[in-house]
């Protein structure tokens, strides 16, 4: 059995266009910054793995398709990392303060 690339390809890029387009949406729908926040961790990780793979599986052997797997190690592992600094910078603007109080930590030791 061969695997159509062209319509394999086009199969990848709808499901990470489907996946931003939902994310995107609950991101319009959520109010406040952590909520919102939420809604961007589908994009950065299962959007960017989905298009790289489309990339590998049209072009394997073509120079840039390092360069696009690169880029989407990059963004799967900097992209939580980004998303908790926002959320910081969000709590330091709110409250002017980083730490945690220990009526917030709740169960937390």
């Amino acid at each position: 059995m061969t695997l159509n690339h062209p319509v394999f390809t086009a199969c990848i890029l709808g499901a990470a266009v489907t996946i931003a387009l939902l994310a995107a949406g609950g991101f319009w729908l959520m109010r406040g910054a952590f909520n919102k926040l939420h809604y961007v961790a589908p994009v950065t990780l299962f959007s960017t793995v989905l298009v790289a793979l489309a990339v590998v599986v049209e072009h394997p052997a073509a120079p840039a398709t390092a360069k696009v797997v690169a880029t989407a190690l990059l963004l799967v592992v900097g992209g939580p990392v980004v998303t908790h600094l926002t959320a910081r910078a969000a709590r330091h603007r709110r409250r002017g303060e980083l730490d945690i109080k220990q009526e917030e930590a709740g169960s937390r030791s």
